[in-house]
């Protein structure tokens, strides 16, 4: 049973309160669902944890010594036998799963510490030293580029014999710096990746825990 159904049957089972007593429980109820999806567990589960919505509404009926038969099909013996033994039907006692209790909050402040202190202590500086090199990884390829192009630039001012030397020079340093862009395209790329993975594991520990 998932979230909406269970709490269509739970105000269905307690249409025999006041609107704004209904309001508040199932606020209440709405609760739990959110607490259990934050704690990773699907609507079914939680459904299963909180029990029959018709025993929930049993509870809350009787809770105002209320004799109502909470069911979809009422039977006559039951409900002659209610107003014989009034006694019998208030002394129901519905298990102890529907008894809407809230589940005490995860308690996240060893987790947190951790991922403060990790970060503070180590993973700062991890990641100061990665994006550095990362960055002097590329300057070193403008500065590849720049060279090739300063080379290209001073043949016009060489003597003949020396040109074919350094054009060669200048296109393989040129074609080292197309390399090189390559590779830091690809290392940045895997840095971001790995950064934006990181950043999520640290959210997922921050906020849920181990």
């Amino acid at each position: 049973m998932n979230r909406a159904e269970y709490m269509d049957q739970l105000r269905l089972a307690l249409a025999g309160l006041q609107t704004t007593e209904i309001n508040d429980i199932c606020s209440d109820f709405e609760e739990h669902f959110e607490i259990g999806l934050s704690e990773g567990k699907s609507e079914s589960d939680i459904s299963i944890e909180l029990g029959s919505p018709k025993e929930v509404a049993i509870t809350y009926l009787n809770r105002d010594d209320k004799v109502i038969a909470v069911s979809e099909e009422p039977s006559p013996f039951n409900s002659s036998q209610a107003v014989n033994n009034p006694s019998d039907s208030a002394a129901v006692t519905p298990p102890a799963s529907s008894q809407g209790t809230k589940a005490p909050p995860k308690d996240l402040n060893g987790p947190r510490a951790f991922v403060v202190l990790l970060n503070l202590l180590l993973m700062v500086w991890v990641w100061i030293a990665i994006y550095s090199t990362l960055i002097s990884f590329w300057g070193v390829t403008v500065g590849l580029i720049v060279g090739a192009v300063a080379l290209f630039s001073a043949v016009a001012l060489l003597p003949s014999g020396a040109i074919s030397a350094v054009v060669l020079l200048a296109l393989a340093i040129l074609c080292f710096s197309i390399a090189s862009g390559i590779l830091n395209f690809f290392l940045t790329k895997l840095t971001f990746i790995a950064t934006k993975a990181y950043i999520k594991w640290n959210s997922d520990v921050y906020n849920k825990g181990f």
